[in-house]
């Protein structure tokens, strides 16, 4: 291999490339590597393909290859950029192509790989920018500082200095809603952002495209991620809804975040002076003094301002006259600005990560004159000629208009400043133009069928026969595998069919199943009406309990809730035999008091219930099937142990309203509690209540729900009070009290799980240890039940009365105390296609009633005899660690336990 010279010195660097100091471990792998039809494995979410290193179908040779050349190219890249970094050097020649090749495409591979890298954010100081002539936009900033102050305690938020003291925003009142004993609102300023390079750790703006350019224009050097929430009219660069701040930001805080380094354009305003005569050499020289300096985010604009002249403006590329532009202007503009002013003047539509500069002229004299990329590595000059008939004015990102004499010019190049976004999803920038723009937007083909008469129609039909393989619209549910020649696309056609034959969920021929989500953003469609607890759409069950209202197609479509009852509840006598399986619960309360998902086993010693949580899954959920719309819950249980463990005994309603004692397995001397109102994340409502040793001793934990006031209880004993007037919040002018009819649940639940974001683990008392001792005896993680109470209060007095054995919402616009009636309306659903907007669906063929299921799911290939070899071992030692009077279901229910349910 040959070396490079450097233009400094012209010394030659020694070559040192293809050493192979990177480990092939942490590079992607290429496509050709995750060609075989068993490397595939189908993410139902997202369909993303992903490889399983585990089977090697075709051999390794070619992806052997295929990756060393990679790595060798990338690592070429990475020593000449290390090379050139020392003393200033320059690469002007090569002494061998294939060398300059090589390192090429590493760069360019090396540049994929840093626009793909996520980043980490340790937020501590946050800024806000938001339009403050708006009225409005001051409370839903109000909202946000004081959300932020709540559920973010290290970060401290600034906002600009207009606010200060301003009675719409109210520092006060936040400090007092939030019970923020901190001076944690601070006010910037223009100034105070120039003298702070660095200083800040993230921006969110409220706003639209204008309010990101305002950031670029006082961020003229390092500029911190750029969160964008749109509130404005198009919204090319905000593509966050200010209505899910709650769900996006914990994501965005609490894990890394991949971001749009989108490109800026430093722009040098030159002013050249008179002509004059060196005396030295005799020559004519122009001193050109720098006047102004800008950083851009969209475009320069040169034009010719209120003269009535076209511009004469001169365009060079490194030093070359590219062109003579004879126009009412110019626009030199970023791949962010070909949406702006750039597109209106005909320019193209680039891509952010694009690395190009976009030159479009402003109404040329002459038609030939169209808009054109150059290379983001060339040196852009445009300079008012000295044959031009006027000045020029130029405008950055639209603003500070500047005039250019003849013979002034202004240099253009890529700013070593980068202005990163934070990415909403892969495919933003084609859903905000096809959003805003509509782009590519037309009416399908028609078909003609429609015309046919109904002979010729039915004939049509018959002939077609089985021409389309897959419907209409299932395209999207197919996984492309490419193949390199034909022996191998047979290969994997054999494979597909081999696996046609098999019920794997996840196989790579296996269609997909869709999952539509819901949240405040997005409603259920009319086909999946219902919202579940967890945010999915769906019909039958996912109608029952849980069903959230709000997020709903209608809120009709969630079913009525059975109304309280008092009873009380003896969990020992098989009693885990009786509760329901939540799946085929379809709400039938003649059947059963109690639903659960996940994992329970009856405890006859302790004349208790087991509710358990083997390795690796998501834990267990055990619900009542009426609902408390106030009143006193008790329960007596233990809970469970380890860090990570997380159990809970808690009342919950459908539009998440929230009553919680929840026990971290690292501390069994305490109890939080907390409480929600709708979901919204309070954490400074929580208030710990000290015990001793939950897992080893019973305790009675109660919930007095009153319509004013609210108490917790340990063993008779008062732990905490909250009264109604207390949680009175000023900014919505509403009591975020639980008011709402809810169901009791008890759980138990990984939140020390590797997936869950770092505050959760953190939160659980650190990640859970899939290998703690009580995993490997009795083999899960387990808390008991030993009994639960309910005496149910009176309703509100005010409370519309229509009949009186359901609770229905009736306000499809709120959901408070006030917008819930005493109902007659069915609660019981008849087929599982059935819900609130047809609750009979299905009933000719259907009973309603379900039978209880087996209290322990059985695993792929197992008998009813073996859940009953299983059953029969109860009588043997939950595990020498639980002590020496607790006895349980033994090491063979492990084996019927351990499965990937996950709640």
């Amino acid at each position: 291999m040959g070396s490079f010279s450097s233009s400094s010195n012209m010394d030659y660097i020694d070559d040192t490339l293809g050493s192979g100091r990177s480990s092939p471990s942490r590079l992607s792998a290429p496509m050709s590597h995750s060609r075989s039809v068993q490397y595939m494995r189908r993410d139902n979410h997202d369909h993303t393909v992903r490889s399983d290193p585990s089977i090697n179908m075709f051999p390794d040779h070619y992806y052997q290859e295929e990756t060393s050349e990679r790595i060798r190219n990338i690592n070429d890249a990475k020593e000449m950029i290390k090379q050139l970094n020392v003393g200033g050097k320059k690469l002007t020649s090569a002494k061998s192509q294939l060398k300059l090749s090589s390192t090429a495409y590493g760069v360019r591979m090396l540049s994929k790989d840093i626009f793909n890298t996520k980043v980490e954010l340790q937020v501590e100081n946050l800024l806000i920018v938001t339009k403050s002539q708006d009225r409005s936009l001051i409370y839903l900033t109000r909202e946000l500082v004081e959300w932020l102050l709540v559920n973010s305690p290290g970060i401290t938020v600034y906002v600009e200095k207009v606010l200060q003291g301003s009675e719409q925003f109210g520092a006060e009142d936040i400090y007092k809603d939030s019970r923020c004993k901190e001076q944690r609102i601070r006010y910037w300023d223009k100034e105070f952002v120039a003298q702070h390079d660095g200083f800040f750790d993230m921006i969110i703006t409220l706003g639209g495209d204008g309010t990101v350019l305002f950031v670029s224009s006082i961020f003229q050097r390092h500029v911190p991620p750029v969160l964008s929430f749109s509130l404005g009219s198009l919204g090319f660069l905000a593509n966050y809804q200010f209505e899910s701040f709650r769900e996006e930001l914990p994501k965005i805080l609490d894990n890394r975040i991949k971001t749009n380094l989108r490109m800026r354009l430093e722009c040098k305003v030159y002013r050249c002076h008179p002509t004059m005569i060196d005396p030295s050499t005799s020559e004519k020289v122009a001193v050109a003094e720098l006047v102004m300096q800008r950083q851009i985010l969209n475009e320069l604009t040169i034009d010719r301002g209120p003269s009535p002249f076209i511009s004469n403006l001169e365009v060079y590329g490194d030093n070359s006259l590219l062109t003579v532009a004879q126009a009412d202007g110019i626009i030199i503009a970023t791949p962010t600005g070909s949406t702006a002013y750039s597109l209106s003047a005909g320019g193209p539509l680039v891509y952010p990560s694009v690395n190009a500069v976009c030159v479009t002229p402003i109404c040329p004299h002459t038609l030939s004159f169209r808009p054109i990329l150059l290379p983001d590595s060339m040196n852009i000059k445009v300079k008012v000629s000295q044959s031009s008939r006027a000045t020029a004015w130029a405008a950055f990102d639209g603003k500070d208009r500047f005039e250019l004499k003849k013979g002034d010019y202004i240099t253009v190049q890529v700013s070593p400043y980068a202005f990163p976004t934070v990415e909403s999803h892969d495919t933003e920038f084609i859903e905000s133009i096809s959003r805003s723009l509509n782009w590519n937007v037309r009416r399908e083909q028609k078909s003609f069928t429609h015309m046919l008469s109904r002979k010729n129609q039915e004939k049509y039909v018959t002939d077609k026969g089985s021409e389309e393989e897959f419907p209409k619209g299932d395209e999207g549910d197919v996984v492309i595998l490419e193949a390199d020649n034909k022996n191998e696309a047979q290969t994997m056609m054999n494979d597909c069919n081999l696996h046609m034959q098999a019920p794997m969920r996840n196989s790579a021929c296996a269609e997909a199943d869709e999952i539509v989500y819901c949240n405040s953003t997005n409603s259920c469609p009319e086909d999946m009406p219902c919202c579940s607890q967890f945010g999915e759409c769906g019909t039958g069950d996912y109608c029952l309990g849980g069903c959230n209202p709000r997020f709903s197609y209608s809120h009709e479509a969630c079913m009525a809730m059975p109304v309280c009852k008092d009873q009380s509840f003896k969990f020992g006598d098989n009693y885990a035999s009786k509760v329901l399986k939540k799946d085929n619960y379809m709400g039938n309360i003649s059947q059963g008091d109690w639903a659960y998902s996940g994992y329970l086993m009856d405890y006859s010693d302790e004349d208790s219930m087991v509710i358990a949580m083997p390795k690796n899954s998501g834990g267990t959920v055990l619900s009542s099937t009426r609902y408390i719309w106030y009143g006193k819950i008790s329960a007596r249980l233990k809970t469970s142990r380890g860090k990570g463990v997380v159990s809970a005994f808690i009342l919950f309603s459908d539009i998440q309203d929230e009553i919680d004692n929840e026990w971290i397995g690292s501390n069994l001397n305490q109890v939080q509690t907390n409480y929600y109102f709708e979901g919204v994340l309070n954490y400074t409502h929580g208030h710990n209540i000290d015990t001793n040793d939950t897992f080893g001793r019973y305790h009675t934990y109660e919930i007095d729900w009153r319509e004013d006031r609210l108490t917790w209880s340990v063993d008779g004993k008062v732990g905490r009070t909250l009264n109604k007037n207390d949680t009175y919040n000023h900014t919505t002018k509403r009591y975020m009290y639980p008011q709402t009819p809810s169901r009791v649940q008890i759980s138990l639940w990984p939140g020390g799980n590797a997936t869950s974001s770092d505050s959760v683990k953190q939160w659980a008392g650190g990640e859970i240890d899939w290998d703690s001792e009580d995993i490997k005896d009795p083999g899960y993680y387990y808390m008991l039940l030993n009994s639960v109470n309910v005496t149910c209060y009176d309703p509100p007095k005010n409370v519309e009365r229509r009949g009186s054995s359901a609770y229905s919402y009736v306000n499809p616009d709120r959901f408070l105390s006030n917008d819930v009636a005493i109902t007659d309306d069915d609660v019981m659903l008849y087929s599982y296609k059935g819900s609130g907007l047809a609750p009979k669906l299905g009933k000719q063929n259907q009973t309603g009633v379900t039978s209880s299921s087996t209290s322990s799911t059985l695993p792929p290939g197992a008998s009813t005899a073996f859940i009953q070899n299983v059953k029969s071992t109860e009588s043997k030692s939950v595990g020498k660690n639980a002590g020496a009077a607790m006895k349980g279901p033994g090491v063979l229910a492990v084996i019927a336990l351990i499965l990937s349910h996950i709640v």
